[in-house]
């Protein structure tokens, strides 16, 4: 095999990097789609609270941003 290079060995590692966040953003989006409203099983509750604005000041003036219809937040 020959001497590996510091970048090409950088290209690795970062591509193996990439490859096992990918990993757990499928992951986790497959559980939020199989299994939306078990909030001991998936980070439902937390998906929730970020698209309804929990959190954020009522006079910040980002309430236009915030969805509050449930059916919405489960399609999102």
């Amino acid at each position: 095999m020959g001497s590996w290079s510091v970048w090409r060995m950088a290209r690795v590692v970062t591509s193996l990097f990439v490859l096992m966040v990918a990993a757990n953003y499928l992951v986790v989006g497959f559980d939020n789609i199989t299994n939306p409203t078990n909030p001991n099983a998936s980070n439902w509750p937390f998906v929730q609270g970020v698209i309804s604005g929990d959190g954020v000041p009522a006079d910040s003036g980002f309430e236009w941003r915030f969805i509050d219809a449930t059916w919405f937040q489960a399609i999102s």
